[in-house]
This record gives structure tokens, C-alpha cells and sequence, in this order.
């Protein structure tokens, strides 16, 4: 029984991620003001912090990061929880983990040299990565 839930629970999941927007949103132009961020997960718990230049967003949706992306040397990338399950985003190669994010919980990143970095949920870590190639 447990095993045929599990299918028709993975056989749901799958129908969403594939009907469902990428949930990945890019922005290029350099804000005249810096934009300001809650981080709330793992030690950054109420912290704020100060985004000054490019951003890119990935929305986690589905129990997915969406499709990979390509930003410039000096972006920001702002992940945000959109997912009502908790979800990390976790640097394969230990460059940043984002702590438990719950539903609407946010994190940011900025990618200071170019390069491939792969990522991922370290709660569902068989399901969910991804990568990110940094230019510039």
C-alpha cells in the first residue's frame, strides 16, 4: 500500500513539475538602489542584507529549482521557497547552504567568479538539483 501511494503521489508530482511554469525569472538591468532581502533560514534568521547589482531569481516550486541558468560574474541569485514543504539550496561544493527554507523563505548568493556550480535539496537530494554557469 505504502508503495503504491508512493507512486501515485511521485505520478501527481511529476504531472505539476511538467505542466508547470520553469518558476525561473532573470533581471539584467542594475538597480538604481540597492534592492534589500530578508534571509531568513539557519543562522541568517532575521538578518537583512543589502543587494547591490544584477539579480537572478529561482523559485522552488514542485520540488523543483526550475531550468538552469546563466548569469554574469557579480550577479545575485535570490532563491526563493515557493514550495509548502521545506527545501535547501545547498552548493554541491560547499560554497553556500541556505539552511531550511519553509514556504516563502528566501536566500541569497553572489556568484563572484565564473564558473559551473551544481546545487541541491539536501533533504531531497535524489529529487532535486541543478546548476547554475557563471560568465564573465
Amino acid at each position: 500500500m505504502v508503495v503504491r501511494m508512493r507512486a501515485v503521489v511521485w505520478s501527481v508530482l511529476t504531472l505539476v513539475v511538467a505542466t508547470a511554469c520553469a518558476g525561473v525569472t532573470t533581471t539584467s538591468e542594475v538597480p538604481t538602489e540597492p534592492t534589500t532581502t530578508t534571509l531568513t533560514p539557519g543562522s541568517t534568521a532575521g538578518a537583512t542584507t543589502t543587494i547591490g547589482g544584477p539579480t537572478a531569481g529561482i523559485v522552488i516550486s514542485g520540488f523543483s529549482f526550475g531550468s538552469q541558468q546563466t548569469v554574469a560574474v557579480g550577479t545575485t541569485v535570490i532563491v526563493t521557497n515557493d514550495d509548502p514543504f521545506t527545501h535547501t539550496w545547498t552548493s554541491a561544493d560547499g560554497l553556500w547552504d541556505s539552511g531550511s527554507l519553509g514556504q516563502g523563505d528566501s536566500f541569497a548568493f553572489r556568484f563572484d567568479d565564473a564558473g559551473t556550480y551544481s546545487f541541491f535539496c539536501k533533504i531531497h537530494s535524489t529529487e532535486m538539483g541543478g546548476s547554475i554557469v557563471v560568465e564573465g
